[in-house]
């Protein structure tokens, strides 16, 4: 039962979906709260789902859209792609050879 002079909170699903966009893309709970204009204890104990899986399906997205970008043609995303996701990787040989090198020294010495 609340506290005498507190009103209930409910939750509406346009809450839901900036408490999840908004954690997603990495705020905080002070950040979200100040939004909402609600304590931490109430995004938490009405927001569980969102807070639970928000940096998941921001992950999913951004990751879906990078595909796509990939898949039409943006050799960027597809370079990204594949260093990343495919583990490839840029590799710079370099070759040295050496020819036989005679030193050669000078000795100079000064008689008084």
């Amino acid at each position: 039962m609340p506290k005498k002079g507190t009103t209930i909170f409910h939750a509406t699903d346009a809450q839901r979906e900036l408490v999840e966009q908004m954690t997603g893309m990495g705020c905080s709970l002070d950040q979200v709260g100040g939004v909402l204009k609600v304590s931490h204890d109430t995004i938490q104990r009405h927001f569980k789902h969102e807070l639970a899986t928000a940096v998941a399906r921001a992950n999913t997205k951004v990751a879906g859209a990078l595909f796509q970008n990939a898949m039409g043609g943006n050799v960027t995303a597809q370079i990204f792609w594949l260093k990343t996701r495919a583990r490839w990787r840029e590799v710079n040989e370099i070759e040295v050879t050496a020819t036989q090198i005679i030193p050669s020294i000078t000795i100079s010495v000064n008689k008084p």
